[in-house]
């Protein structure tokens, strides 16, 4: 799968269904073997080149949803040394928030709120969420965690 992914750094549609699906019915040593041989950097770095594109498109917040989706079944399974071991993926992962997309935000926050939990490493977490936020911010030209006020007025 990854020689596959590696040709062509950017995933299309079909190959990002058959990533998903091998991820989510994977044995546990496939999926292990996937994520330390670079899957999930990999992985980030489609979710990146989607968020380079402005503006976002509907089937950019799909793709990323999906990979999302295989990023938690990965954190899952083997916890979450895999993503705190791939740099920027917490700060990536808080780049998803884009509040048009509500199964695309959901993903993101429930995401953020799993590695905010996971014992030790819950500060160096909230650091680099923190630093995602401001930066977003930053990228959005907005005042720092204003995204949140807008999306809680909308609620």
């Amino acid at each position: 799968m990854l020689k596959i992914m590696d040709t062509d750094r950017a995933i299309d549609s079909i190959r990002l269904l058959t990533l998903k699906y091998r991820v989510l019915n994977a044995t546990e040593s496939w999926l292990q073997s996937f994520s330390f041989g670079g899957g999930v950097s990999i992985i980030f770095e489609n979710i990146e080149n989607r968020l380079e594109r402005f503006p976002l498109q509907e089937l950019d917040a799909a793709a990323m949803y999906h990979l999302l989706l295989c990023i938690k079944h990965i954190m899952k399974t083997d916890g979450l040394d895999v993503v705190f071991g791939t740099k920027g993926l917490i700060e990536g992962i808080v780049h998803c928030l884009h509040f048009e997309y509500d199964m695309l935000v959901m993903e993101v926050l429930e995401i953020l709120c799993v590695c905010l939990h996971y014992g030790s490493t819950a500060s160096r977490a909230s650091f680099h969420i923190l630093q995602g936020f401001i930066y977003l911010s930053e990228e959005r030209k907005e005042v720092p965690f204003e995204i949140f006020v807008k999306a809680l007025n909308d609620v």
